[in-house]
């Protein structure tokens, strides 16, 4: 009995790692983190002193196409102006006019 408890201390334990570590994302908590260095292959016979490739890849650039302006926007709408005169302003409540 004593033998179980442990041994669900101990994946409680590491469920709350996995969950409030400092980072979830950290390999030493990731499931399966040490079957990991089988896939890296690649750095161990890769030679760290050889020489970058110098291969210059060129990006075409595209000019991109000018907002428009509000100006241009409306110039094809009809302008209408037009002032309203109001009427002295009188209140309802107590009949005086504002000022």
């Amino acid at each position: 009995m004593e033998k179980q408890v442990s041994s669900l201390t101990e994946i409680i334990v590491n469920n709350r790692k996995k969950m409030f570590g400092k980072s979830s994302e950290q390999m030493k908590y990731v499931d399966g983190a040490a079957q990991l260095t089988l896939f890296n292959e690649a750095e161990k016979e890769s030679d760290a002193a050889a020489e970058e490739p110098t291969k210059e890849t060129l990006v075409v650039v595209h000019k991109r196409k000018a907002k428009r302006t509000k100006k241009e926007l409306t110039e094809d709408l009809k302008h209408i102006k037009e002032v309203i005169k109001l009427e002295e302003p009188v209140c309802e409540i107590c009949g005086g006019r504002g000022s």
